[in-house]
């Protein structure tokens, strides 16, 4: 991936993080980004989300994936083996554990996720 990717549609992989934390970053996300367009998250199959923001201006891929905390092995798989057109895929269909998952997003108030 060339370091100075920009895009206006950032992925997300937070693993093994609670609710509350992803709160927390989301709300990260809303005071810090004010060209916010649309922020959508699901549940990934490893205890944690998948969060998909689409920005109405374009921003450097690795920078901000790292500072939202996106999964550290994807930023490296990105920079080291995938060339810059798929920079940004999650998947929303994925075998684990013997199990076929499916993602949905996730009902959110006030831009937050909704708890229980």
């Amino acid at each position: 991936m060339n370091l100075r990717t920009s895009s206006k549609f950032i992925t997300l992989d937070w693993d093994n993080i609670s609710i509350h934390e992803a709160n927390r970053r989301i709300q990260y996300i809303y005071d810090n980004y004010t060209d916010i367009q649309k922020l959508v998250c699901c549940f990934s199959p490893l205890k944690g989300f998948h969060v998909r923001i689409t920005f109405k201006y374009p921003h450097l891929v690795v920078k901000i994936r790292k500072e939202l905390k996106d999964d550290g092995n994807r930023l490296i798989n990105d920079i080291l083996n995938r060339p810059d057109y798929i920079h940004d895929i999650l998947w929303n269909r994925k075998s684990y554990a013997n199990q076929v998952w499916y993602e949905e997003p996730l009902k959110m108030s006030n831009g937050l996720i909704e708890h229980g």
